[in-house]
């Protein structure tokens, strides 16, 4: 009959040296396994991020497409005024002088076009640079 401690096999030294090896790879592998993780949170982070930035550039298109009809329509009407103003002076049913007359459609011209002009590159400025949030690099 066997005895305990006969049954046991001894190991040869390459037997412990390939256990060992087997165990410092696992570490290697759970080390790797950890920073590819880390890298993994990061992308992620990043996506999040581009993903906010595209419905932030997605609102503020809507918003200026609204600004920009809005501003349009008022251009148009304050030059209907100002052209109804000029008809109806010419028709004589009110009586501007020339000088008033000129000075109205002048300021009035410029203020108008001077507006559209200012409100139209605040709402499509072109800055540079973009999102300093985002990084330069392709996420593949």
């Amino acid at each position: 009959m066997p005895t305990p401690s006969n049954s046991r096999k001894t190991k040869s030294p390459k037997d412990v040296i390939n256990n060992v090896k087997s165990k410092i790879s696992g570490q290697i592998s759970v080390t790797q396994d950890i920073s590819e993780e880390g890298v993994y949170v990061d992308m992620q982070m990043e996506l999040d991020i581009r993903r906010e930035h595209l419905i932030m550039l997605r609102s503020n298109n809507e918003g200026r497409r609204d600004y920009a009809k809005k501003t349009f329509w008022l251009t148009v009407s304050w030059i209907f005024v100002i052209l109804a103003t000029t008809i109806l002076s010419g028709l004589k049913v009110f009586i501007l002088s020339d000088a008033v007359l000129i000075a109205l459609i002048t300021t009035t011209t410029l203020n108008v076009f001077g507006f559209f002009l200012l409100v139209m590159k605040y709402l499509f400025s072109t800055r540079e640079g973009g999102n300093p949030l985002i990084s330069k690099r392709k996420i593949s």
